[in-house]
Order: C-alpha cells, then sequence, then structure tokens
C-alpha cells in the first residue's frame, strides 16, 4: 500500500492550490479502499493455499480445525484493525463543503500544527481524540480543525478542512464566526496568536486549554489588550498550588472560560466534564 500509494503523495505534495490537493486525496481515498479489501482477500486465499499446500488441514487444535481458526482469526484481525490501518485517515474537505455539512453546528479546535500526532494506527489515542469523542459524546457535534496543506493522512480526531495558503485568515475567521463553540490549544506561534486575537469578539464562545505556563504568558502579553487574560499566579490560585505544579511540568492542563466581564478555572483532567462545563458552564 505505501508503494501504491507513491503518486497520490507526490501530487499533494507538488500541488500548488487546495483544489489540486483535494482531489488527489478524494481519489486516493476510493483507491485505498478498493486495494485494501483485495489485498485483504488476496492474503486470506493466500493462507489457505499455504495450509492446503502443506496438508495444514489435518491438524487440529482441540478438537477444532487449525485451518479455520487461523482463518477466522486473520479476519478478525482485518475487520477489526487491519483494514483501518490500511484505509488511513484521509479527508477531502474544503472550507465550502464541511459548511454545507455540518453548517448547522460544529466545533471548532484550534491548535498549532506541531501538536499534531499523526499515526496509522487508530488504536493509538492522542489528546485531539479523546477530545473529539467527548465533544461528540456531550454535544452531538462533529469538531473540526483546519489541516496541513501537504498531509496525506490526518491526525485521529477532529475532521480536517483544507484552506488556501493565501485565503486561510479569512477562511479560519469565517469559522471561527459560524462555529458554535471554539476550542484553542493556547500557544505562541505567531499564527496562533494572530487566532487568539480573532477570538476576542466571540468571546464567550471560546474555551482556552493552557497546557504550558511560558506559552500562556507569552500570549497574554500579545493579546492582552484585546482579551483580559489574568496573571499565571491568579490562575495558579484557582487552580490550587499542586495543579499548578503538575502544569508548570507539563503534567495536566486547564481550561480557561470567560463570561460575562469574569473567568472560570476548568479541570481538563475529566475531558467529558471538561467539554460539559466549557459549552454549558
Amino acid at each position: 500500500m505505501w508503494l501504491l500509494d507513491i503518486p497520490f503523495r507526490n501530487k499533494i505534495k507538488q500541488s500548488t492550490s487546495v483544489e489540486e490537493s483535494l482531489k488527489a486525496r478524494k481519489r486516493l481515498k476510493v483507491f485505498r479502499r478498493f486495494w485494501s479489501v483485495l489485498l485483504i482477500i488476496a492474503s486470506c486465499v493466500l493462507i489457505i493455499w499455504i495450509y492446503v499446500s502443506n496438508d495444514a488441514t489435518n491438524e487440529t487444535i482441540n478438537g477444532s480445525n487449525a485451518m479455520g481458526r487461523d482463518i477466522g482469526m486473520f479476519i478478525a484481525f482485518s475487520m477489526i484493525s487491519g483494514y483501518k490501518r490500511i484505509v488511513g485517515n484521509v479527508q477531502s474537505f474544503s472550507k465550502e463543503k464541511y459548511l454545507e455539512k455540518h453548517g448547522d453546528g460544529f466545533i471548532l479546535y484550534l491548535r498549532a500544527f506541531d501538536t499534531d500526532y499523526y499515526t496509522r494506527d487508530p488504536r493509538k489515542i492522542s489528546f485531539e481524540m479523546q477530545l473529539a469523542k467527548a465533544v461528540k459524546k456531550k454535544s452531538g457535534k462533529k469538531m473540526c480543525a483546519i489541516g496541513m496543506t501537504k498531509e496525506v493522512d490526518a491526525p485521529y480526531g477532529a475532521d480536517r478542512v483544507y484552506v488556501g495558503d493565501e485565503t486561510w485568515k479569512e477562511d479560519v475567521k469565517e469559522l471561527m464566526e459560524k462555529a458554535s463553540s471554539v476550542f484553542i490549544l493556547v500557544s505562541d506561534r505567531e499564527s496562533c496568536i494572530w487566532e487568539i486575537k480573532q477570538s476576542a469578539p466571540i468571546l464567550k464562545n471560546c474555551c482556552y486549554i493552557i497546557k504550558s505556563k511560558s506559552e500562556y504568558e507569552s500570549v497574554k502579553d500579545e493579546a492582552t489588550s484585546l482579551i483580559p487574560f489574568p496573571t499565571f499566579e491568579k490562575l495558579a490560585e484557582e487552580m490550587g498550588s499542586e495543579e499548578a505544579k503538575r502544569m508548570e511540568s507539563g503534567e495536566s492542563m486547564i481550561g480557561l472560560k470567560f463570561d460575562k466581564g469574569k473567568y472560570d478555572v476548568l479541570s481538563v483532567g475529566n475531558l467529558k466534564d471538561f467539554v460539559y462545563k466549557a459549552l454549558y458552564g
């Protein structure tokens, strides 16, 4: 599958517009689904042939047929995990298509691209995946995030929406305005600070997730004229000394929610409780 993917990967990486890359992703999705089924069937046939050629059909384990057991195990693995691994997580939403499908209610997740967790194994859990599941569980809504322009497989978690490099600011602003809620993973990257500043007009719909004291303080200094971020010391008072120490060391995260001139500090320890409080107070 890695070899068969090469033309599509090259097409996506060499694309000069979001429309071109989306077209390649759509073709890759169809291509992988077809070849995944074909390769699984071919593997089953190969295993049967190996057993038959080695007269393994005469072997029994606890009175059951060895070939039947192994074929059953292989098919079960293929259905549960193997198929998902081969198909991967190729997505092909443009901003327009996503708004057309989910415009009546979706939640936006903004973060720095370097926090994305790439894997072909859907059983490996990331913070984003857990957050997306909690959002779906508590609100019934889908969560989306801006996708990396040249990525082939998207990280598991939020739906990826692909926008042009030239228009990404306008596209992000539109998604922020139309989303019912926005979760922002605080980062001091320039693009992330710009996004945080754009959240000022929709402050009550936003929840800021803080994972680093130093990054939070940098963002606070940059955006303090637009958003009344409290000092970290005040946050620490709300959290308690132990929780503050854990956050400073990178062992935990906290949420910050504004409403009617006040702010609430939310624990991210239990994601379902955190999401419910962030969305409904």
